[in-house]
């Protein structure tokens, strides 16, 4: 209710009944506007509305706590755990804020590809293409950078550590199925299934283009009547 992320952890793995919070994650505050009685009223208050955990690729065993944040004001926020703790490491806008900003957030599984994607919806839909640029044999960074540790361990902190930049816009906040409440990936990543508001679930798959089509649409509200 608050807006604010608090990160709980477990003190004891053979005893689930002792969690401790660690971490209180705290966004940017953002300014919102909101019609009064016909007059527009400011409420400055940092919003977040949902998250998602980076899921843990097979390959990269320390690339663990990782999360994506989105909120009514509308940005796509990354944070990860650093050996200095929870750092924001990233952030987009990404809905309008004047439609209702971003209601969920939801990171695609990762099995072969060198960058993350993200999932976001709400006054529309949008895919995110979300990089950690790592030092080295890519060339990004230099002597003096800062290696974060942790699930950050071997990335050195750049101008950005971690970059998001747009994939593709899915439903433009204009369309008249918006608001999208909810989306949901496949478990292997290769299905995005989107919930307007009308009461339906559309799928969206990649083809060998890498462009993202919607597949179906399952009208639920029929199914029930």
């Amino acid at each position: 209710a608050d807006g604010k992320v608090k990160i709980w952890n477990c003190q004891s793995k053979t005893n689930l009944k002792q969690w401790v919070c660690t971490a209180d994650l705290n966004p940017t505050p953002q300014l919102l506007r909101t019609k009064d009685k016909g007059r527009m009223g400011d409420i400055a208050k940092c919003t977040s509305a949902a998250l998602d955990w980076m899921p843990v690729a097979y390959d990269r065993p320390d690339f663990t706590e990782v999360l994506a944040l989105g909120g009514y004001a509308g940005c796509l926020h990354i944070w990860a755990n650093t050996a200095e703790g929870w750092k924001s490491q990233a952030t987009m806008t990404a809905h309008p804020l004047d439609k209702g900003g971003v209601k969920d957030v939801a990171w695609c599984p990762n099995l072969c590809r060198g960058f993350e994607i993200v999932a976001t919806c709400g006054a529309g839909a949008k895919l995110w293409r979300v990089e950690f640029h790592m030092s080295g044999n890519d060339g990004i960074g230099g002597e003096d950078n800062i290696d974060w540790g942790g699930p950050l361990a071997g990335y050195k902190e750049t101008h950005q550590p971690v970059t998001i930049s747009p994939l593709q816009q899915l439903v433009t906040p204009e369309n008249e199925i918006c608001p999208i409440w909810r989306c949901s990936w496949s478990l292997s990543g290769t299905a995005l299934a989107i919930s307007p508001d009308g009461g339906e679930v559309s799928v969206w798959k990649a083809h060998t283009s890498s462009v993202w089509r919607q597949e179906c649409n399952i009208d639920l509200a029929e199914k029930e009547s």
